[in-house]
């Protein structure tokens, strides 16, 4: 449970500095012993993680004190526990406008209303749903809270739909201990998906042997967003540093697609290495979380 969130932080955090302009994709994948570990923005000398971590916190944090009864409480408690410092700057517009709109007092799901344009491609409910699920005592409660989760701030199917599939692979990696490629094998078979997310979901495992450009090309087809991206670099990657170079080598949204990839291989395989987490900015406060994860979880199982 902490390394997924461990993973998440890490991947955002220095996924970032490589985000810059969205860069096309590589030719060739990255070898992971040259990535550079710089920090685009510091906070008092350390790294700042991005709206990735901070959403998927905030969410987890939410759910631990509202327990999802309520959308629109649970959507309030985000709007109001989501750092507002220069990592606001990185959030979606989507998430941005209802946020913004329900600090204003207007309904929750009025505002998520109002952005349903936006929220097509709009990634950041997935990634909040990985905080969510490990709180879960089923897979079928995981993917029911990160639908319930994202309708707080996005009414639209396809933002649902890749929310309840990182759910799944997370409860899949984290509770029931299975490899992150195996539970990526699987998403395509948990749920009745659409067919642009299914088509993605199952032509990630050979798109990962082919080049980076054809492998995004690959997912391109169906509309695949950087949590497909994320998963597709999870699934070539052994370990933190090589999911990350995946993660880059794919382009894009890379701190997000990072933040996925990490997180699922760093409860897989293993957690990045210990001297890199020290440096991230709020890294004590995900340490914190996952215990009181921890304690939700055993709460809802005895319930």
């Amino acid at each position: 449970m902490l390394r997924a969130l461990q993973g998440l932080a890490f991947g955002d955090a220095y996924g970032l500095q490589y985000e810059c302009f969205w860069p096309p994709p590589r030719l060739e994948w990255i070898d992971p012993r040259s990535l550079g570990f710089g920090c685009v923005d510091e906070c008092g000398g350390r790294c700042c993680y991005s709206d990735d971590t901070e959403l998927a916190v905030a969410a987890a944090e939410c759910f631990i004190e509202t327990g999802l009864g309520s959308v629109a409480e649970f959507a309030r408690c985000l709007a109001n526990r989501i750092d507002t410092s220069a990592r606001v700057r990185y959030f979606s517009t989507a998430t941005k406008d209802a946020i913004s709109r329900i600090r204003c007092g207007y309904n929750p799901l009025d505002a998520a209303h109002q952005t349903l344009e936006l929220c097509r491609e709009d990634p950041s409910p997935a990634v909040r749903a990985i905080g969510v699920a490990l709180a879960a005592p089923s897979i079928d409660q995981a993917m029911s809270l990160a639908a319930a989760q994202t309708i707080a701030t996005h009414i639209c199917r396809e933002a649902v739909e890749r929310a309840m599939a990182i759910a799944a692979a997370t409860y899949m990696v984290v509770a029931e201990g299975i490899s992150h490629r195996r539970a990526i094998e699987e998403l395509p078979h948990v749920a009745r998906w659409s067919w642009e997310l299914s088509r993605a979901l199952s032509a990630i495992p050979s798109a990962a042997t082919d080049p980076p450009y054809r492998a995004l090309d690959a997912l391109r087809r169906y509309r695949a967003t950087a949590i497909e991206l994320g998963l597709l670099a999870a699934y070539g990657a052994s370990n933190c540093v090589e999911a990350l170079s995946r993660a880059i080598s794919l382009g894009g949204d890379v701190d997000t697609a990072a933040a996925v990839a990490c997180s699922l291989v760093s409860a897989s395989a293993a957690p990045p290495p210990l001297d890199l987490l020290r440096r991230i900015d709020g890294i004590e406060r995900i340490r914190a979380l996952a215990l009181r994860i921890s304690l939700r979880r055993a709460v809802m199982r005895a319930s």
